[in-house]
């Protein structure tokens, strides 16, 4: 017999298969999603490091170039194109504003138009889905704000309303790191012990991206930190006024700096796990989580 934390996937995965409910918003999303992006991209700055600032405030995805690849090789590469923690670092941004209600709309606002702005791209997506489900005052004492079945109602509702999205590899990392994070979360207390523990369950996905070595661990945790506290809202303030570039522009710099003397030990190199391999490797990682959740809140 079936664990029962897996009946709801195969219910949910039937109403997948429902062509009555797909609805298919990409054109519509596209429509409103494209006039923002293309004003993001016309504020990137010419210098050198320009593909940098569209790629982590844009998501456009940047031109190999050596900057890029050693951000490849050293595991920080989630972190300079869009995804889910950015939408997570700005939502930290907002959080002291959101206290009352009209503050609390605007940060909602400002997250919707930053989804846009950055072509809608489906990890910021993903993101934003999970935090309305979280946040959303009506399903607070729903049974959907335990995280594992938070995490499966997001990917059931962003694969319904985007099916094209089944296909989307950047969709499914995005599915698997928010699971892998908030695993470590829920079961260690050290910063260090945490990032480990996510790069383990991550590892077939990184393997494949070529980051699958442990010094991406380390870059994680000593310099993941910077993108969000630093990187990031430079990056912005720099595209705005351009007399912060040079300064945002240094610490680009810098951090390749710091970085290239150890990638160039390392080997990059693909390996041949399919797509198909890693969604399965999701859906069982869902499962075991949902399961582990439950063994948790009894034990505790």
């Amino acid at each position: 017999m079936l664990p029962r934390a897996t009946m709801p996937i195969w219910f949910l995965m039937f109403l997948l298969n429902s062509s009555v409910l797909r609805l298919d918003l990409g054109p519509f999303v596209s429509q409103w999603a494209l006039p923002l992006h293309e004003r993001c991209l016309s504020w990137i700055p010419n210098t050198n490091y320009g593909p940098l600032y569209g790629a982590i405030v844009c998501g456009k995805d940047p031109a190999l170039s050596s900057e890029v690849l050693t951000l490849q090789i050293s595991g920080l590469y989630h972190l300079l194109v869009v995804s889910g923690a950015h939408l997570t670092f700005i939502q930290g941004w907002l959080r002291p504003f959101s206290k009352k209600s009209f503050t609390r709309r605007l940060a909602v606002l400002l997250l919707i138009v930053y989804t846009l702005m950055t072509n809608a791209q489906p990890p910021v997506v993903r993101a934003f889905v999970y935090w309305c489900l979280i946040e959303w005052h009506p399903l607070r004492s729903s049974s959907i704000q335990s995280a594992p079945r938070g995490q499966l109602y997001t990917g059931v509702i962003c694969l319904t309303i985007f099916p094209a999205w089944s296909t989307s590899l950047s969709f499914w990392l995005s599915w698997l790191a928010s699971l892998s994070i908030q695993i470590a979360q829920r079961v260690l207390k050290s910063e260090l012990a945490r990032h480990t523990l996510t790069h383990l369950i991550l590892l077939p996905a990184l393997v494949r991206l070529g980051a699958g070595h442990p010094f991406a661990i380390l870059s994680n945790w000593i310099l993941g930190p910077l993108f969000g506290a630093l990187l990031l809202p430079l990056s912005i303030a720099a595209m705005a006024a351009p007399i912060l570039q040079p300064l945002s522009d240094g610490i680009w710099f810098i951090l390749i700096k710091i970085l290239e003397p150890f990638c160039h030990l390392l080997i990059h190199q693909e390996a041949g796990f399919s797509r198909a391999t890693l969604i399965i490797y999701i859906c069982v990682v869902q499962i075991v989580w949902l399961e582990a959740d439950k063994w948790l809140r009894r034990r505790n």
